[in-house]
């Protein structure tokens, strides 16, 4: 996500910008189904989710899936 936000800070820097639109559809397209409720929430908004919201959002769904994983037996 970190080099995400600074391979999109390039082109800004050139006077190019890179909508959060489209850099949240790229960032959600590469999610798997573990993700599905942050993808499905994401779509859901009326307005655009910013990076940092987004970021979050990502890093606690994240903290779910070890944590189940953890839990369920090998």
């Amino acid at each position: 996500m970190h080099s995400l936000n600074q391979t999109c800070d390039l082109p800004a820097s050139l006077g190019s910008l890179v909508s959060i639109e489209d850099m949240t559809d790229y960032i959600l397209r590469g999610l798997d189904d573990g993700y599905r409720a942050v993808i499905d929430g994401v779509n859901a908004r009326d307005n655009s989710i910013t990076f940092d919201d987004l970021l979050e959002k990502l890093l606690i769904q994240e903290l779910s899936i070890a944590a189940v994983q953890q839990q369920t037996p090998a």
